[in-house]
């Protein structure tokens, strides 16, 4: 007799189909390859949870895109890494969780594996006729692992992904000659009054740049005496108060040059008494008396120094804030001179926003230029600012792009957001014709390439 299966079990299976089959029906209605791409990577995992997925050519030598965001770095370290792996891998038809089993050399794979706390990896061709259209890359970090099952759900969904890219990709007949049919005289010269018109439609130009969120008024500490960092005392995002201890120097040099200063001073007020006792009886002594009293003099000078050291040997927060600095142990043992930086204080509460504007694209922005800022690492928008400041000279990054930097302060209230994020601000200019704003580039392309 065959026994009913569980109402539990049933459940949670038709539930999991359901999901699949949302998922399929909603990639068949994405109309392009890049929208299909940006809802595979990021709303497979409404089906299982993942932390990070990308997508990669069928070579594997290409990045088509990352989770989370619109505009991945193509030749970043990840990039680099993962193609490295593909290429170690060779062919796969089939999904596979990586093992250094699946390898011949296995070092990049051991290299991407330690990322995160340890990361597990399924790889998923998506194959449709026996034509692999794109390989779905999926991390788990921190150990999380990997099982048999869901690889064979992922699988079963790659499989529909893979049918509509086929669909979506493959070529479609061209319209050129539906359009040739339809255009007559009459229709041309309307179409090219109604593109005047457009041409001549007002609207404001826009300037889109990278930009980044740094903080507002950030206290700088740095050291105010030589010598060698024995101990830093906070780490990054450490919450301080004014008068808390950051750092302290090493106290051996220090303390001797105090002990060494004061036995010196002690010495020559000694030997002044003496003199003195001596100048009554033998004026013949006065002259040691003023050279004794020039060396006391020094000794003195010698003492305020050894006392100020000792004293600025304790690094002190002036103010309370969060620590931004790099890694503290860089730090500890390294000889510093009077004025290096060892770290910020800054309020969490207090940003703006950095903007670095192509030199192209410095035009003669009105006051308080309105700024829309988008985040990569956000899909809404962070929120709208005020252009407060344009460098007047040009500076050049690592990478030898030439930019002006500019700054923007939040308006209607600062948002919460993380010191660091990087994004895209769009700077809003003077109202120009639409025609200016198609044509700007495009003309100095051409006056540069032809010398006008």
């Amino acid at each position: 007799m065959t026994s009913s299966p569980d109402p539990f079990f049933l459940q949670k299976s038709l539930q999991t189909l359901g999901k699949i089959n949302s998922l399929i029906l909603k990639a068949g209605d994405q109309p392009e390859i890049v929208a299909l791409e940006f809802f595979i990577l990021n709303e497979t995992a409404g089906l299982l949870p993942y932390d990070r997925a990308a997508l990669f050519s069928p070579e594997g030598t290409s990045l088509l895109g990352v989770s989370g965001t619109s505009d991945p770095d193509c030749n970043s370290h990840f990039s680099d890494l993962r193609k490295r792996v593909l290429r170690d891998l060779g062919r796969i038809e089939k999904p596979v969780i990586l093992q250094e089993s699946e390898f011949n050399a296995a070092e990049n794979f051991q290299l991407c594996r330690e990322e995160n706390g340890g990361t597990s990896i399924l790889l998923l061709p998506l194959v449709y006729q026996n034509e692999c259209v794109a390989f779905l890359w999926l991390e788990r970090w921190q150990g999380r692992k990997w099982v048999a099952a869901e690889m064979v759900l992922l699988g079963s969904l790659c499989d529909g992904y893979a049918k509509f890219w086929h669909w979506i990709a493959r070529k479609r007949p061209s319209l050129i000659s539906l359009v040739r049919s339809k255009i007559t005289k009459k229709r041309l010269i309307i179409s090219g009054v109604v593109f005047a018109v457009l041409l001549l439609f007002p609207l404001p130009l826009r300037v889109a740049a990278p930009c980044e969120i740094v903080p507002e008024n950030p206290v700088g500490i740095t050291t105010r005496i030589d010598g060698v960092i024995d101990k830093v005392l906070v780490r990054p995002g450490d919450q301080v108060k004014s008068g808390d201890i950051l750092a302290r120097f090493d106290q051996n040099v220090i303390a001797e040059e105090l002990k060494e200063a004061r036995q010196q001073a002690a010495m020559y007020e000694k030997q002044l008494l003496r003199i003195h006792a001596e100048a009554f009886k033998n004026p013949s002594s006065k002259g040691a008396l003023a050279i004794t009293m020039a060396q006391l003099e020094q000794a003195k000078a010698r003492l305020e120094l050894a006392v100020f050291y000792s004293r600025q040997s304790t690094v002190l927060a002036p103010t309370g804030g969060t620590v931004v600095m790099g890694d503290p142990h860089e730090w500890e043992g390294r000889p510093v001179r009077v004025g290096e930086r060892l770290m910020l204080l800054v309020d969490p509460q207090q940003s703006k926003v950095r903007i670095e504007l192509p030199q192209d694209d410095v035009v003669d922005f009105p006051e308080d230029a309105a700024v829309r800022v988008l985040l990569n690492a956000r899909s809404a928008d962070t929120g709208n600012a005020v252009l407060s400041y344009v460098a007047n000279h040009a500076q050049a990054d690592n990478t030898g792009k030439v930019y002006f930097m500019a700054e923007a302060k939040w308006q209607k209230g600062k948002p919460s957001v993380r010191m660091g994020l990087r994004g895209t601000a769009v700077v809003y200019g003077n109202t120009v014709p639409l025609g200016y704003v198609l044509i700007r580039k495009p003309l100095v392309w051409l006056r540069n390439v032809a010398g006008w």
